[in-house]
């Protein structure tokens, strides 16, 4: 579990920073050099040492976040909320759970232990690492995300057994400008992948910015993120 960090690493006490948690992503992902041999060993050591992660103040955060609802795929859950402040935020685990995509009878099997244990393949510290990346290509546009710990809070309602004490990434999720409230970056408009191609296939004057999408393509590649799908764009 997460614990308190020394008082000299927490300043919640003194209001100058958010309160802090120290703990390992997912401990559960330790494994015996048997183990090791057979299921790989994949980003284990980044998965069980314990780090220090911001709490995330639901009563403080944009003036107030509330919860709206669950969203993500079918391996990464997320949430969807609403800040004081009129935007939209999202908190998505770092985890996942492919078990989700076995068939009902298998999920409570040993098949489903060794699928769930394959997301140690995965890079627990990938938002940092993509944050810095893009800072430094500059190729697009994109929502700062940090990683954070979500508290077990009241105000997370129904969907306090599943998220409260995960890790996961904590953003801003654009949206166009709307009630007095200036749109991401400028945007007075963003449609999804498939009302793109609508438009795009009513006249030649609509058109996406071919150069920046390459680049964002090249990234993906380069990261490794190569099974983007349609839902995962967004156009402004």
């Amino acid at each position: 579990g997460w614990t308190r960090p020394p008082p000299a690493l927490a300043g919640a006490a003194t209001g100058e920073q958010p309160e802090a948690r120290r703990g390992a992503p997912n401990p559960d992902y330790a494994a015996s050099g048997n183990h090791k041999f057979w299921a790989g060993k994949g980003y284990r050591d980044l998965w069980t040492t314990p780090i220090e992660l911001e709490v995330l103040d639901l009563a403080k955060e944009a003036g107030g976040l509330t919860v709206l609802r669950q969203v993500g795929g079918m391996q990464t859950p997320g949430l969807a909320l609403v800040g004081a402040d009129g935007r939209s935020y999202t908190f998505r685990w770092i985890d996942k759970d492919p078990t989700r995509l076995l068939p009902k009878e298998w999920r409570d099997t040993v098949v489903a232990d060794l699928v769930r244990d394959q997301t140690a393949a995965s890079h627990p510290g990938v938002w940092p690492v993509m944050m810095s990346l893009l800072e430094q290509v500059g190729y697009f546009p994109y929502t700062p995300q940090r990683l954070v710990v979500m508290p077990d809070d009241p105000a997370l309602g129904t969907h306090r057994e599943l998220f409260a004490g995960s890790v996961g990434s904590f953003g801003e999720y654009p949206m166009p400008a709307h009630d007095g409230i200036p749109g991401f970056l400028g945007a007075t408009e963003i449609i999804s992948s498939k009302e793109l191609w609508d438009r795009w296939r009513a006249g030649p004057e609509n058109r996406v910015n071919s150069t920046a999408f390459l680049r964002a393509r090249i990234v993906d590649l380069w990261t490794g993120n190569w099974d983007r799908h349609r839902s995962q764009w967004r156009w402004a």
